[in-house]
């Protein structure tokens, strides 16, 4: 989403009435774009959500913000400035006295000389459609005020950074009768963070194909060279390819970075028996009981192309210090958990944010057993990044794996996507919101074909909701939902096993029973009154946007959405058919209809219909 930035300040801006009498603050988040500084990229802007007060006034609570966007934050971005929301705008010398009380966050991971940061007052009376940024020193001095725009808050952020990411494990031991205290953890990791700091340390990036012994900063190639020519030979050669690599994207393209230590002076770093990662550290434990305790390191860090070999890896590595040392914070108030980091990209953020979770062995994230801390841990961090308080955005299944899945027996997904349009003149659509798989007859080499057609809705249905991360249960076949069936006494025990078909109320019970979901029945008449429902199902899908499964007659299909004309009724159901047989090609289930815009003559006229319309559940 282009521009997000910008529309974010404008929609809190928007949002302001007579009852905001506090000041809301928030952090804008980007790079400089030169050392000496210029005008600086805003990328994203994140909620202050920590806030004390101060001679009468709200203010940030910037000790503990700091705290918070220090582990949030990716090195290579900064907090460039903070916007006020304010129903008169606040005069200079306020700016200037909150400015120089927050030299805590606005000098998070500064790797740049830059004195100067905008401060975007957000005014409620300001009926302006532009916004207008204020530029100040970092020592709360005003430079000038000039006008932002989009164009201010977004470059071509992917196309000037890489994404470094590293992912390890770290286990140490403390004393039983030890408090897992900060500077306790640390000292018991001391090992790693001398390795890391000295040159003991190398690494490998595989998708480049490069091997270093050790890292120095003054490793001269520049890293746009170094990518895209993906083999260096020795640390001081000039590349002679120029071409710019792969980057971070929304779907999680990172160069990883794998940290080895040496052995002896003469082992040399490779991916052979001849290397140990670098997270096995040798430590010598104390006499009597101990106990171990777990970090799981994800560090990302974005470094400008233009930024050298040497000096790049100095800042990951920086990075991961850096996230060491905040998870032997977090330990002591987590202290029966093991500390996990995950990389977050929510939409319209071109970058991801970390979040360290405590997780315990049993951590499972289905239904109302997952832990209240993690819960908790999760509202905040929707209130911070301003996503809405009903979506699972932020659990541990929406982080982004370092290396994507290339199981090609997954099926085929989001099948509608790339139909032509349906015909209804002046329509508007009202679709599935978000991913779902397609189910449909003779999968996993299991004929159910003439009778299974509603099982096949049933396990779309089921995807829908893990594709969105409400749950991570696997999809049942058809005996797990007859068995389900049986043991709710709604069927008898020979029902598992047979080939009897099942209905909307049936799919209705399995939603509720595996799930824990509820959905609504609507009943049709007949298969001609289907054409009258528009405004239900427009309601339901703008509200809920859950596929929903249609039964009547001898045939079930799973409806997708609507395209509908309100003034004249005139109708079209988009409908993912579950009888198709064939392999998975999506070029043929489009053309041959088994996904398309249908009219109401599918249905048949006098038969009976039953809609089971799942309901979105609440909950983050």
């Amino acid at each position: 989403m282009e521009h997000c930035a910008f529309s974010f300040l404008q929609d809190v801006r928007a949002s302001l009435n007579e009852s905001n009498v506090e000041p809301e603050f928030l952090w804008l988040i980007g790079t400089f774009r030169s050392p000496s500084f210029t005008f600086p990229t805003v990328l994203s802007v994140l909620k202050c959500v920590l806030t004390t007060k101060k001679n009468g006034s709200v203010v940030p609570d910037f000790e503990n913000e700091s705290a918070i966007l220090k582990r949030l934050l990716p090195f290579g971005l900064y907090v460039v400035g903070m916007a006020v929301t304010t129903l008169q705008k606040l005069s200079h010398e306020r700016v200037s006295a909150i400015l120089k009380e927050s030299h805590s966050v606005l000098s998070l991971h500064t790797q740049t000389t830059a004195n100067e940061r905008l401060v975007v007052q957000l005014v409620k009376r300001d009926d302006n459609t532009n916004l207008t940024a204020d530029i100040y020193t970092v020592d709360g001095v005003h430079v000038r005020s000039q006008p932002l725009t989009a164009e201010d808050l977004h470059t071509s952020f992917a196309a000037e950074h890489v994404a470094f990411r590293s992912q390890t494990e770290l286990e140490f031991y403390l004393p039983t009768k030890t408090v897992p205290s900060a500077s306790a953890c640390l000292s018991q990791l001391q090992p790693v963070l001398l390795q890391l700091r000295s040159a003991q340390v190398g690494c490998r990036l595989p998708q480049a194909n490069i091997f270093l012994s050790s890292l120095s900063t003054d490793m001269h190639p520049l890293l746009l060279d170094t990518c895209s020519r993906g083999l260096l030979k020795n640390n001081k050669q000039e590349p002679k390819v120029k071409k710019k690599p792969a980057v971070v994207t929304a779907s999680g393209m990172f160069y990883e970075v794998q940290i080895l230590k040496r052995q002896s002076s003469q082992t040399r770093i490779d991916s052979g028996p001849g290397s140990t990662p670098l997270f096995a550290p040798e430590i010598v434990l104390e006499q009597g009981e101990s106990r171990l305790y777990q970090f799981k390191i994800d560090v990302v860090t974005y470094v400008n192309l233009e930024s050298t070999l040497g000096a790049a890896l100095a800042l990951h590595f920086e990075n991961v210090i850096s996230q060491i040392e905040s998870c032997a914070n977090l330990q002591s108030v987590h202290a029966e958990s093991e500390l996990c980091a995950f990389q977050f990209q929510p939409e319209g953020i071109p970058h991801t944010l970390t979040a360290i979770y405590p997780l315990d062995h049993k951590f499972t994230e289905i239904g109302d057993a997952e832990h209240p801390v993690l819960l908790t841990e999760r509202r905040l961090l929707h209130q911070r990044i301003g996503l809405p308080m009903n979506r699972p955005l932020i659990r541990v299944s929406n982080a982004i794996p370092l290396h994507p899945s290339t199981d090609r027996s997954v099926r085929l997904k989001d099948v509608h996507v790339g139909l032509p349009p349906s015909g209804v003149v002046d329509g508007t659509q009202y679709l599935v919101q978000g991913s779902y798989l397609y189910f449909h007859y003779m999968q996993d080499r299991f004929d159910d074909k003439g009778w299974g057609c509603a099982y096949r809705s049933l396990q779309t249905l089921i995807s829908w909701f893990n594709q969105q991360h409400y749950t991570t249960v696997a999809i049942p076949d058809h005996s797990t939902v007859q068995q389900i069936l049986v043991d709710a006494n709604d069927k008898n025990p020979r029902f598992v096993g047979s080939k009897e078909w099942i209905g909307a109320l049936e799919v209705m019970l399995v939603l509720d029973i595996y799930l824990g979901v509820s959905s609504k029945i609507l009943n049709v008449s007949s298969g001609s009154e289907l054409a009258e429902q528009g405004r239900e199902l427009a309601r339901h899908f703008s509200t809920h946007g859950t596929p929903v499964m249609m039964g009547g007659g001898v045939l079930a299909y799973t409806l997708l959405g609507i395209d509908f004309n309100e003034s004249t009724g005139d109708i079209r159901f988009l409908i993912l058919d579950p009888h198709y047989t064939g392999p998975e090609d999506l070029k043929t289930i489009q053309d041959k209809g088994w996904v398309g815009w249908k009219t109401a003559d599918l249905f048949v006229r006098d038969a009976f219909y039953n809609l089971c319309m799942p309901q979105r559940p609440n909950m983050i």
